[in-house]
């Protein structure tokens, strides 16, 4: 994929100049994407939350009684107590852990072992964690009203603000999203951020449009993705944003009014969801280029009658996990790996269905009485 934001140290004037040209270089470079084999991670209902490179997935599963699990090998584990995070790139996923005391802390619980590692300190309302580096740094919020976004390391907490922090990388700097006022608009929103290692000092990734709210959802060692409000009464559009440069960009959708970004992998791949035109229904895409959209519906074996309507994740090798339905609504958690010549699916029929919505998987603020919920939730929650 061709980084439309540039490289780092290049002028935000000359790139932002030469957008479009690097729009169609991209365009006329652009090879098909791959083909993908999907495999179903639970006979029953399931939910996936991450990938990491080895192909471990974090999810949630009937088969383990509804609650959280992981699947490495082709084996479900189950997650006791788990807060449905991400996967650490050494296969660790977010727990609670009593503290014997009515209270709860943060900790990791390791797929492979089995062995518990607690990260953060008692809280009496259970802290969330929603994303963890090798290092052992995990990231989410505590419970209070209002809910603290949060780091996690060694025991200890690093408060950064109202909201949450939703994602970490490997040199552990941190994204999520905050309850910030406006510069220009003096309203306080959502704003998404990312700061350095054990920093305070926040980064604002200022929304799409001004005046109105966004959501850091994912992030890599030079990007994080998510989704910004475009007007103040309904939809959306998936963003991508520089680290090092600090330019912010919008990916294009399937032609309805709505679309995120959830996942990014270190070559730069996005995934997510879009709407389809009239807002018909939502499906799983993939993101090769700011402008180059694919329906994961159409370059995937998934079964006839079935739908994925979103992309959570996708890995450095390409393989990305992704939550769909089967032809009678039944959630199913997929994943989805590259393959060369597959064959076309079968035709799928694509009922009306609502994705689950990160709005309500990821974020706190239905704990803020009176905050603005932002409008690309309202208008999700009414689908």
């Amino acid at each position: 994929m061709i980084d439309l934001l540039g490289p780092p140290g290049r002028g935000r004037a000359a790139w932002l100049m030469a957008l479009s040209v690097l729009a169609l270089a991209c365009a006329a470079a652009h090879a098909a994407p791959a083909r993908y084999s999907a495999t179903a991670l639970s006979s029953g209902n399931s939910m996936a939350y991450g990938l990491n490179a080895r192909g471990d997935v974090s999810l949630a599963a009937d088969d383990v009684g509804g609650g959280t699990a992981g699947w490495v090998k082709g084996v479900l584990i189950p997650v006791p107590m788990g807060s449905g995070s991400r996967v650490s790139s050494d296969g660790r996923v977010g727990v609670l852990v009593d503290n014997g005391d009515g209270r709860q802390r943060p900790g990791l619980f390791d797929l492979r072992t089995g062995d518990v590692t607690v990260v953060g300190p008692p809280h009496t309302l259970p802290p969330i964690v929603r994303d963890a580096n090798r290092q052992g740094v995990a990231v989410g919020y505590a419970s209070e009203a209002p809910p603290n976004a949060e780091v996690f390391s060694g025991g200890s907490e690093l408060e950064l603000g109202q909201g949450s922090v939703n994602a970490i990388n490997s040199q552990g700097e941190v994204a999520g999203t905050l309850w910030h006022t406006d510069p220009l608009s003096g309203d306080d929103q959502w704003w998404a951020f990312s700061a350095a290692p054990g920093s305070t000092v926040i980064q604002w990734i200022a929304p799409i449009s001004s005046g109105l709210s966004n959501e850091a959802v994912a992030m890599d060692s030079q990007r994080v993705v998510g989704v910004s409000d475009v007007n103040a009464g309904s939809g959306s559009v998936a963003f991508y944003h520089h680290l090092r440069n600090g330019l912010t960009v919008p990916l294009a959708g399937l032609g309805g009014s709505g679309a995120g970004a959830l996942g990014v992998n270190t070559h730069g791949a996005i995934v997510g969801w879009a709407a389809t035109p009239g807002d018909a229904d939502y499906r799983a895409v993939l993101w090769t280029g700011r402008n180059q959209v694919h329906d994961l519906n159409q370059l995937s074996d998934v079964p006839a009658g079935w739908l994925l309507y979103e992309a959570v994740d996708i890995n450095p090798k390409g393989q990305i996990v992704a939550n769909g339905a089967d032809a009678a609504g039944n959630p199913k958690a997929f994943l989805l790996t590259p393959v060369s010549g597959a064959q076309a699916p079968a035709t799928v029929s694509r009922p009306r269905l609502s994705p689950r919505m990160l709005c309500e998987q990821l974020r706190p603020w239905v704990r803020l009485p009176g905050t603005k919920t932002p409008a690309a939730c309202r208008w999700m929650r009414g689908r």
